[in-house]
């Protein structure tokens, strides 16, 4: 992976020379590119190119016969039909030259696009975590598109130029060889001016990538649709479009200091040129001012002079081009030359199709350019078929070991094994096709319900039956059935007849799409965190059913979720420090037990084993006139009122219960000044404290978990809580 983050010293380029290999493998490259692009379009690019260099060259011979004719004074009828001729020639092979281009060149950033994304798609996910990475792709994007043409283009322009220039030089060389040396010595300011000009402009992209990427991103973020929302919230248009313009101006501010510097070099080398073609007109007035040559012939030098001069200029163009061309271009080779080192990277191993245990042993591991180490020493082993639950605090290191469990990074130190195979050493991609899972940052792909789904495996996306089930189980399928197109339909608003969905729509698809791998592996991050409490409990319900044979790593923050866990492993900054079932981990009173009881206690008042409930009557006031409780709606309109005035003194409305019996149920006792969760948030609450006739039971399970809990209520009875199913 080191290779592939590296940062490459691009500095140096700007200033290296481009030798005689350099120019061969410029040009060499250059025509493989087309061969491989577009070879027919080209072919008729280079064909229109010569005949307009040949056209060129004939008009002068033409132009010579006319004015000799016309000195003579014979018959100019046929030269002017012939000139004519040659012109039409001329214009047509231009104009197809120009036409074909276009195609050429959008044929030509197509086959680049594709490389650059193929070893992008290709490269381990390590890489993505590297700036320098992410800056070589940047530049190779970059210049895909733009440069690959451009090397084309100058080759093209540069052998047409050098081909006009030897036609008109013979000429020239056959009447006065002094002129065509004089010529020729004047375009070596051009070249000297391309050269330096090539080098700078390299290095000030070079220079400015990482800010470049930064103006990429701002611009995604003022005009996505997604981030709309909150940048009218809170009024953050106007600082992101300033920082954006910021930036602009950073980058415009050295391109104008560029273009002076160029503008002055490009003057002067334009100048002395321009000299060498005085020079040598000069030298011609001369030697028809002594007879030394006929009005005819000077006539024809001073054409082919113009011409040679004109054709000189393009050649230095070409070179110029190639130059700054060829330096852009070595980032777009050096990155798509990763792709055999990806495939080397990638090869091993067959990892076993359903491993009997997973063995992790003293991994670590710290990101690329990064010296802190994010997970240390990490130890465990499971059985084939257990449900893995790791819990801990937030930046615990949690999704980081899944990910290495699955592959997707691979260690500093230690080894994680799928029974006696070393994960590192094995084949990536078949590794990957072992595996399942649905990621905290789960992808959302703005195409078809059916594609988002089937993108978890696409070697069966033809099946529906398989389809369908797999939505049904992550609990998709009722959702898809009430779209528009049902399975066809676009999951975006931003394409005609697409449907928007919410974040926990999006979720069931992701699960759908886990579930659909049908791996012996599958890793669950945060699945539920975006679904309401109904269905976190079908899922976890079904879980066991589903995956009965396979290994489930689940993490989530939801005691409740993973309380039924085989095993649980509990990770605190990077560490692995405790692990066993739910009631072992009660029973050592350490992190888990801690954090259990916390989140508990959000839910319900911890009360001492064999302690009463204490009554707390309600401080609501009653309203005027009424003596019956408020609604559940009033309650709820107050509540509302009364967070939105800040008085945290007030009591939360209650959440809505389900009776015990068949008396009116009455209100529970919540602390002054709490806050009542919104509904549709699920944790692990009432099921660990249950009470029973005002009396509370040892912290544990509760015997009412995944059904009804019994709450102690202002005048001593009971009602039922409906729980998550653990």
């Amino acid at each position: 992976m080191s290779e592939l983050a590296a940062v490459p010293d691009y500095a140096s380029r700007a200033v290296a020379p481009l030798t005689i290999r350099r120019w061969t493998a410029l040009w060499v490259g250059a025509l493989r590119l087309l061969r491989e692009a577009a070879p027919r379009p080209a072919a008729t690019v280079v064909a229109a190119q010569l005949v307009s260099g040949v056209a060129t060259v004939a008009k002068l011979g033409v132009a010579g016969l006319l004015l000799s004719r016309l000195a003579d004074g014979g018959a100019v009828f046929w030269p002017l039909v012939i000139a004519a001729a040659l012109l039409a020639v001329g214009a047509v092979a231009g104009s197809v030259s120009n036409e074909v281009s276009m195609l050429v060149s959008e044929r030509v950033a197509q086959t680049a696009q594709d490389r650059v994304l193929a070893v992008a798609a290709a490269v381990d996910l390590e890489a993505y975590e590297s700036p320098g990475f992410q800056d070589r792709l940047a530049r190779a994007q970059a210049n895909a598109d733009e440069q690959s043409w451009m090397v084309v283009r100058a080759s093209i322009e540069l052998l047409t130029a050098l081909v006009g220039t030897v036609a008109v030089g013979a000429v020239l060389v056959a009447r006065q060889p002094l002129l065509a040396v004089v010529v020729l010595v004047g375009g070596l300011p051009l070249w000297v001016a391309a050269r330096r000009n090539s080098s700078q402009l390299y290095r000030l992209q070079w220079d400015h990538t990482p800010l470049e990427r930064e103006r990429g991103y701002l611009q995604h973020v003022l005009t996505s649709r997604r981030e709309a929302a909150e940048l009218r919230v809170f009024g953050l248009g106007e600082y992101l479009r300033d920082r954006y313009e910021f930036l602009y101006a950073q980058r415009m501010e050295a391109m104008v200091s560029l273009a002076r510097h160029r503008v002055m070099r490009s003057a002067v080398a334009a100048v002395l040129s321009s000299a060498s073609g005085a020079v040598a007109l000069a030298v011609l007035v001369g030697l028809v001012s002594r007879g030394s040559l006929s009005v005819a012939d000077a006539g024809v030098v001073t054409l082919a002079v113009w011409q040679l001069q004109s054709r000189v200029a393009g050649a230095m163009s070409g070179v110029g081009l190639l130059q700054e061309a060829g330096r852009f271009l070595d980032d777009f080779v050096d990155f798509t030359e990763l792709a055999p080192q990806v495939a080397a990277s990638s090869a091993g191993l067959t990892p076993p199709h359903s491993f009997e245990r997973l063995r992790v042993d003293g991994v670590s591991f710290r990101y690329p350019g990064t010296a802190t180490t994010v997970l240390r020493d990490v130890s465990f082993e499971v059985s084939a078929g257990q449900v893995v639950a790791i819990v801990g605090r937030n930046g615990s290191g949690k999704t980081t070991l899944a990910k290495l469990l699955c592959g997707l990074y691979q260690p500093s130190a230690g080894r994680i094994w799928w029974d006696d195979v070393a994960l590192d050493r094995c084949d990536r991609a078949l590794v990957a096709r072992r595996v399942g899972a649905l990621f905290q940052d789960f992808a959302t792909y703005e195409l078809s319900a059916r594609e988002n789904v089937a993108f978890g495996d696409q070697t069966r996306a033809g099946d529906s039956d398989a389809l369908e089930r797999a939505a049904a189980r992550a609990g998709a399928r009722e959702m898809i059935g009430w779209m528009p197109a049902e399975w066809e339909t676009r999951l975006s608003r931003e394409y005609e007849g697409g449907v928007d969905l919410s974040v926990g729509q999006w979720q069931r698809l992701a699960l759908a799409r886990a579930f659909f791998r049908d791996a012996p592996f599958l890793v669950l991050d945060e699945p539920t965190s975006a679904l309401d409490p109904r269905a976190e409990a079908e899922l976890f319900a079904a879980l066991r059913d589903l995956y009965a044979e396979r290994t489930v790593v689940l993490i989530s923050h939801r005691f409740s979720s993973v309380r039924s866990a085989d095993v649980i492993l509990v990770m605190d900054r990077g560490r692995l420090v405790e692990a066993g079932d739910h009631a072992a981990l009660m029973g050592r009173r350490g992190l888990y037990a801690e954090l259990y009881d916390l989140q508990a206690s959000a839910y319900l008042d911890r009360v001492p084993e064999g302690e009463p409930v204490p009554h707390r009557p309600s401080t609501e006031p009653a309203s005027p006139g009424r003596t019956e409780p408020p609604s559940g709606s009033e309650r709820g309109r107050d509540a509302s009122m009364t967070l939105a005035r800040g008085d945290a003194a007030a009591p939360a409305p209650a959440p809505r219960l389900r009776p015990r019996s068949s008396r009116p149920a009455a209100r529970p006792t919540w602390p002054a000044g709490g806050i009542a969760a919104a509904a549709g948030s699920g944790a692990a609450g009432a099921e660990a404290y249950g009470t029973t006739n005002g009396r509370a039971p040892a912290p544990g399970p509760a015997a009412g978990v995944g059904g009804l809990t019994d709450v102690a209520t202002d005048d001593g009875g009971t009602i039922g809580v409906e729980t998550p199913i653990g």
